[in-house]
């Protein structure tokens, strides 16, 4: 999987020039699968771990879903099987029959990136303007909470892009 060619697909720069935001997550998901993958191959756990959850953050923002948490001692038990020379693919059944979200669902998160993505393509736009278009909170007129909700879960996405490289 090389992102080079996605890259150069000229329907995926047309895309791109409509949704940088949401392009360059899907490219850094895509490079974190691989590593994770090469992680995998070469046994590295902890490698593959911090790929996989890198994913997980990505996809929650493009999906709109909470990522999954996997405790401590599910991971332990996912590692030890690894070790114990079980097939990944098998082992993999433990995660998946184990994650759960944990706390208040997350829901606003597509809108989110939405509006960020929006004012990154147009800098003019205000914060209030973009509430309006993209708050989900269900208020016929959204006012200063509305709009400082948004930029607030912005710059969250802001620090999430960074941490990850994107």
């Amino acid at each position: 999987m090389d992102t080079r060619e996605i890259e150069a697909d000229e329907t995926f720069r047309a895309l791109r020039a409509q949704h940088p935001v949401q392009c360059r997550m899907v490219l850094s998901f895509l490079a974190h699968a691989q590593k994770s993958i090469e992680a995998m191959g070469n046994r590295d756990l902890s490698s593959a771990q911090e790929s996989a959850d890198a994913m997980s953050e990505l996809y929650s923002w493009l999906q709109n879903a909470d990522p999954p948490v996997i405790g401590k001692a599910v991971s332990d038990t996912f590692a030890e099987l690894v070790r114990a020379g079980v097939p990944i693919q098998q082992a993999a059944i433990v995660l998946r029959t184990s994650t759960r979200g944990r706390g208040r669902p997350v829901a606003n998160r597509l809108p989110v990136l939405l509006a960020f993505e929006k004012r990154e393509l147009n800098p003019a736009l205000s914060w209030s303007r973009l509430a309006r278009e993209f708050c989900q909170c269900g208020q016929r007129v959204h006012d200063l909470r509305c709009r400082n909700r948004i930029r607030q879960q912005a710059r969250a996405l802001e620090r999430v892009l960074s941490r990850l490289g994107v």
